[in-house]
Formats: C-alpha cells, sequence, structure tokens
C-alpha cells in the first residue's frame, strides 16, 4: 500500500502490479519498458570489499594499476554473467557500482537498486522471477516474464517506478491520493478496517450481526404480528424489559433514567388500552 500526497482521493486505484518508490541509477537507462525481462538479486553489484582491515604494499606504479584492472576485471565478468541472459531490468537489494552502471546501461538494461526484501518478494510474486544469490548461476527460469508494461513515472517531486499490466499476479499495489498526510493515513485505517472485514468472510462465511440489527429485524416483525403473535411480542418484550430494569438497579443505575421511553409511542398495530396499560407499567 502506497500513500502519495497529492491529488483527489478519487485517483486511488488498485494496480495490477507493484509500484515501488525508486527511480533507475543511471540517466542513461530506458524509463519505459513493455514486456520486460526481469531479473532479481540479493546480492551487491560492485566488487567485493574486504570485512576487516587490509593493507597494500605497492611498490611501484604498475602495482596500483593491477589492482585497478582486478576489479574491473571483476566487474565486468559480473556483468557479462548478468548480459548473457538478456534481462531488461536488474533489481537488487544491495549496491551498485559506478562501473557496473555503465556496462548495464551500455546493454540496455535498467537497474533499479537498494530494494527492500519485502518489495523484492512482491516483486517475485507478480513477476514469476526468482530471487538469485550469486550472479553466475542465473538461470533462464529465474527470470520474470509475467509484466506487460515498466515505467518510471513522476507523481509530485518523487519517481516511481510501476510493474504493471501482469499476467495472474500474487501480488499487488494499492495507490491511495489524497490532499495530505492525514487523511491518507485516516483512508488507509478504513481501508484496512474493510478488507480485514472481507478476509475474515472469506475464512469463516458466517456473520454476526450487530450495530442494532437484531434489535431492528425483531421490530420488523413485532411491527407485523396480530392477535395471539402479537401477546407472544408482548410477553417476551416485558421479559428483557423488566430483566434488564432489574439488572440495572442491581448495578445501582437509576432504574428509570437509564430506559427512554421514546419507544413507547402509539403505533396503529396496538389499541388504546393496550397502549394506556403498557404505559402505567
Amino acid at each position: 500500500m502506497e500513500k502519495v500526497p497529492g491529488g483527489m482521493l478519487e485517483e486511488s486505484h488498485v494496480l495490477d502490479g507493484v509500484m515501488l518508490n525508486k527511480d533507475v541509477v543511471h540517466p542513461g537507462m530506458r524509463r519505459r519498458i513493455e514486456n520486460p525481462r526481469i531479473l532479481l538479486l540479493d546480492c551487491p553489484l560492485e566488487y567485493k570489499k574486504a570485512e576487516s582491515q587490509t593493507n597494500l604494499e605497492l611498490n611501484k606504479e604498475s602495482d596500483f594499476e593491477a589492482v585497478l584492472r582486478q576489479e574491473e576485471d571483476f566487474i565486468k565478468n559480473l556483468c557479462d554473467s548478468i548480459i548473457k541472459h538478456r534481462p531488461d531490468i536488474v533489481c537488487t537489494e544491495k549496491g551498485v557500482a559506478d562501473l557496473t552502471q555503465h556496462y548495464l546501461a551500455k546493454a540496455g538494461i535498467s537497474v533499479l537498486r537498494r530494494l527492500r526484501k519485502t518489495d523484492n518478494n512482491r516483486i517475485a510474486r507478480a513477476t514469476g522471477a526468482t530471487i538469485c544469490n550469486v550472479p553466475e548461476e542465473i538461470k533462464e527460469e529465474d527470470i520474470g516474464t509475467r509484466c506487460g508494461l515498466f515505467e518510471v513515472r513522476k507523481i509530485s517531486d518523487e519517481y516511481f517506478a510501476f510493474m504493471e499490466k501482469c499476467t495472474e499476479p500474487k501480488a499487488c499495489t494499492i495507490l491511495l491520493r489524497g490532499a495530505s498526510k492525514d487523511v491518507l493515513n485516516e483512508i488507509e485505517r478504513n481501508l484496512l478496517d474493510a478488507m480485514s472485514v472481507v478476509r475474515n468472510i472469506v475464512f469463516d462465511p458466517r456473520i454476526v450481526p450487530g450495530g442494532g440489527a437484531t434489535e431492528m429485524a425483531i421490530a420488523t416483525v413485532s411491527r407485523q404480528a396480530h392477535g395471539a403473535d402479537l401477546f407472544c411480542v408482548f410477553s417476551l418484550f416485558f421479559f428483557f424489559f423488566f430483566f434488564s430494569l432489574l439488572f440495572a438497579c442491581g448495578c445501582t443505575f437509576p432504574s428509570l433514567s437509564c430506559f427512554p421511553f421514546f419507544f413507547l409511542c402509539p403505533d396503529e398495530n396496538l389499541s388504546c388500552a393496550s397502549y394506556e396499560a403498557f404505559v402505567a407499567l
């Protein structure tokens, strides 16, 4: 669920795909791709850095050039292992080196970096891709091909990446628009309540009426009662009325002030004698 301040409430809608608050990492990369091939990674696309302090002894200038050449060769092999599978979009949870951006942009591949783990999982469920740990072990079936359109759009002052028109997506994004963050937070709370109700009905299709629904149904039936049925309705009402009255007195509540008598208005189904006797009670 993405909340974007600005715009009208009517602009809120459910996407047939996912939406991320991300932009491509290189200005030369494509921002709109139809039927893209999507590759998901959870590893950095940069040369490995030592976990502890590393000392290098360089005696001459060529030694420094050799170290830089090793880093460039590592990046080049990393990019080659990705490019050979011909993806259109690469999404990674880690960083992307500048040299990696150059090679992938030259190959026509758009890159999104530093994605959250949850966002990467949602993309995988929507596009059918598999998250890979090592670029050298990528397989053809790991590429997601169920996305119909990838596009980067600017909303307000931020850029958002849309992956829409997915075929049978198992994840989606709800885009909420509103005047301010407070309005969006209130809309989100109401929407979560409604979704929880639908979820409970799907898993357990039984409903407990509330909010006075039971009382309204009994009142509707009682207005249609005649003869012996009317006597049964009165008997049932007196039972619950006096039971509630005794319960209120036992709880030290004022007995009469707790029960408004607005429901004692004459009804066309009640005779005057019955009504007067009812008021007297």
